[in-house]
């Protein structure tokens, strides 16, 4: 797909396109497009409008369908109403949406020719001649209506650039403040489980410490009373130095 992603608005997009072309479709209609050649004249409107549906998706496709709508109308010598505002539709369209540079450049050189196209059909459509000043009118007027809605697409296009590079922005922003976070969590898990092997070594040695001093101490005492004071002084500080452990730990 050639297209890029549109962000939602405060009407769904099918639900503006369906309005677009009921619009333009109805104007035309009331309008009585096609004057006596009836029949070319509905079918140039039905080319015109209704591919507007498919805009979105494939803005040069619809742009190329519009255009040849457009001179479907031009052997009656007749303008076909509203639906002509098809064109400026698919112009901003084509580039506000489509990623090909090459179709979008198409685009543009056709909707150039268009205009002249235009400015040949419109200038007499009665006296069946060609008033150049009127063609150099028409042409001239044409083009700055296609002119505007291509500006429009492309500023269109720009802002939803920007706010996509935004959008990316603040996503790398964010891994990378998580992955930061993550880091600081690991370091602080590493330093934690330092301590707590400095706090556990430090206490089992001194459990280690009292309990061969103990150890030696009632197997030199003559004294049994001396003995078991000893193994009792020993034993309190390891009780002692345990639960201080145990709170450090926890």
């Amino acid at each position: 797909m050639d297209v890029v992603t549109e962000p939602r608005g405060l009407i769904p997009p099918r639900v503006l396109d369906g309005l677009i072309v009921a619009i333009l479709g109805l104007g035309a209609v009331l309008s009585g497009a096609g004057g006596s050649a009836l029949v070319p004249g509905l079918a140039a409107v039905v080319l015109q409008v209704v591919p507007l549906l498919w805009r979105r998706r494939h803005p040069v496709a619809v742009a190329l369908v519009i255009a040849v709508g457009c001179l479907a109308a031009v052997p009656a010598r007749h303008f076909t109403g509203s639906s002509e505002f098809a064109v400026p539709v698919a112009l901003y369209s084509v580039a506000a949406f489509s990623r090909s540079e090459v179709g979008r450049r198409g685009v543009a050189t056709l909707a150039a020719i268009g205009c002249v196209v235009a400015g040949l059909a419109w200038s007499d459509p009665t006296a069946g001649g060609v008033i150049w000043s009127r063609v150099s009118v028409i042409a001239a007027g044409c083009a700055v209506i296609s002119a505007a809605a291509w500006a429009f697409g492309i500023a269109t296009r720009r802002r939803r650039e920007l706010m996509e590079s935004l959008a990316a922005r603040a996503e790398d922003l964010a891994r990378e403040q998580e992955q930061k976070a993550r880091i600081a969590a690991q370091e602080d898990r590493a330093i934690i489980a330092r301590e707590m092997h400095d706090i556990v070594a430090h206490s089992l040695a001194v459990v280690v410490l009292h309990a061969d001093g103990a150890s030696y101490a009632a197997g030199k005492a003559s004294d049994p009373r001396a003995a078991t004071e000893l193994a009792t002084a020993a034993l309190d500080t390891i009780a002692a130095t345990a639960r201080d452990a145990l709170a450090q730990t926890r």
